[in-house]
């Protein structure tokens, strides 16, 4: 799905001759572990940046989650780069053991109560 919705012709045709309908679907760009237990989360955040008009994301993605998925700190239980095509905006997501910070307007902060395991 990724590889069509973001790669050259693949979905990107049907934009140049169509525009940018939606598709209903978040495709993960990268997944990054950090070094914090997952049974200390207490935060999850969720910012969207809007991928550049007109450009195929597998042209900019890298520019706009490098730094992100580089950056984990002591705290990160996880990082998760997404493209949601239905909005066309990169996802960037962090699982994290420090309580949810409410005071940013461009990022939605979450409170974490429990994560379960896997089986």
């Amino acid at each position: 799905m990724r590889q069509f919705c973001w790669g050259e012709p693949g979905y990107s045709a049907i934009v140049r001759d169509f525009g940018r309908y939606p598709i209903h679907d978040w495709t993960v760009h990268q997944f990054v572990a950090g070094p914090a237990d997952y049974s200390a989360a207490r935060s999850l955040t969720v910012k969207t940046v809007p991928l550049p008009v007109g450009a195929a994301p597998s042209h900019c993605i890298e520019d706009i989650t490098a730094e992100f998925l580089a950056t984990t700190t002591d705290s990160t239980v996880a990082r998760v780069a997404a493209v949601d095509v239905t909005a066309w905006t990169v996802i960037l997501v962090e699982l994290c053991t420090r309580e949810a910070d409410e005071s940013s307007t461009d990022v939605a902060a979450y409170e974490v109560l429990h994560v379960s395991a896997a089986a």
